[in-house]
């Protein structure tokens, strides 16, 4: 009856299976998941390299600042780029400039399938490589609807981010900069135009515009189309700040927040403070010639690994706080029982029935009848 009642229950209450190799199903472990959920399956994709591991694993690298690594690998000069929680999202790597330009495709090529191959969280990187082969923007995330267009005031990345969602492919080109900058060549409204984003800050507040090529000149204003690209300078500059700089190279003021300025000369547009126009007006800047700071990266030169493990970079290598291990709980001891209040019987002692055998001076010998009884004694004690 016992076994009959038992066989109903299993009937009823099948244990949880899991499809086994070859298709058979078998009985997966209770409390156990048959397989992972999405949640964990999406959070492990998302692994990044983390910038502070990935510059403790390149010795000689340069950590220009908390999201900033920057190095030269042969004869390219590499700028990596993470965000806020320290992940890098981009990796920019342009021909040196001392590299002769029948020989940086070469150089270029070379180097970013390198770091293309070696660098694969959480996924092999896509790239924008510039027409002529001279600079290649590697990115982990692909396009997708942007959450803004802005290019001045916010984070590095969020401004790269933007420019590459804001325009599909055709749009936009990777082109090759001087200094510490990425820039894109990119159609908005019939009109070509560079964009030269400053990566020396955290967060980009200077930005240069080059214009380009106009499709319908009657009909398009490019002027307007620039001051599209940051609609939240829709002000009109105070009178001291209406003109930056004298002669030839003065910077003429078109709109402005109060903090950001947007002024002009002729075909060259340029995005900042009040002091980075002051700055870019003293060191000569115009269309021809970009005021991006320009380091030596030849004091960062570093060899990569023949083989490099991703994901040994998603945190740390060093330095790392230990945790601090909860001290043990020792064994939980039973309380003391409250004293009875019943009085317990006194234990009897047990009284000895034989007296202890006698003992025998050992320089006395026995006669064998005293030996006899001695054995006799000794096994009825036993």
């Amino acid at each position: 009856m016992r076994f009959l009642i038992f066989s109903l229950m299993l009937a009823v209450c099948p244990l949880p299976t899991a499809m086994a190799a070859g298709g058979e199903y078998q009985a997966a472990p209770i409390g156990q998941s048959a397989k992972p959920s999405a949640s964990k399956k999406k959070q492990k994709e998302k692994r990044y390299i983390n910038i502070d591991a990935l510059h403790q694993s390149l010795p000689g690298s340069y950590l220009a600042d908390e999201t900033s690594l920057l190095f030269r690998v042969d004869n390219c000069d590499v700028i990596v780029l993470a965000d806020d929680e320290h992940w890098v999202r981009f990796i920019y790597v342009k021909a040196a400039p001392h590299v002769k330009k029948s020989k940086r495709r070469d150089a270029l090529m070379g180097v970013k399938s390198r770091l293309r191959l070696a660098y694969i969280l959480p996924n092999q990187p896509h790239e924008s490589i510039s027409p002529d082969g001279t600079a290649a923007l590697l990115y982990y995330d692909r396009p997708e609807e942007a959450e803004s267009s802005d290019l001045i005031a916010v984070p590095r990345c969020e401004v790269l981010q933007n420019i590459l969602c804001n325009y599909s492919a055709a749009e936009r080109e990777t082109a090759m900069v001087e200094g510490l900058a990425c820039a894109f060549v990119v159609e908005k409204d019939g009109v070509e135009l560079e964009l030269a984003v400053d990566l020396s800050q955290p967060t980009v507040n200077y930005v240069e515009v080059r214009g380009g090529k106009v499709q319908n000149k009657m009909k398009t204003n490019p002027e307007m189309v620039v001051k599209g690209l940051f609609p939240a300078l829709d002000s009109a500059p105070e009178r001291a700040f209406a003109m930056f700089g004298k002669g030839a190279g003065r910077l003429r003021t078109l709109a402005c927040d109060g903090t950001f300025y947007l002024g002009r000369n002729a075909r060259f547009f340029v995005v900042g403070t009040a002091d980075d126009l002051k700055d870019a007006v003293k060191n000569g800047v115009n269309i021809k010639k970009y005021g991006f700071a320009t380091p030596d990266f030849s004091e960062w030169r570093v060899v990569l690994p023949s083989e490099v493990d991703a994901s040994l970079l998603v945190g740390p290598l060093v330095d790392e706080p230990e945790e601090d291990t909860p001290a043990e709980t020792p064994p939980d001891t039973p309380e003391p029982s409250a004293p009875s209040t019943t009085p317990e019987p006194p234990v009897e002692t047990p009284t000895q029935t034989e007296p202890p055998p006698a003992t025998t001076p050992a320089d006395v010998p026995l006669t064998p009848e005293a030996a006899r009884e001695a054995y006799l004694k000794m096994l009825r004690g036993m």
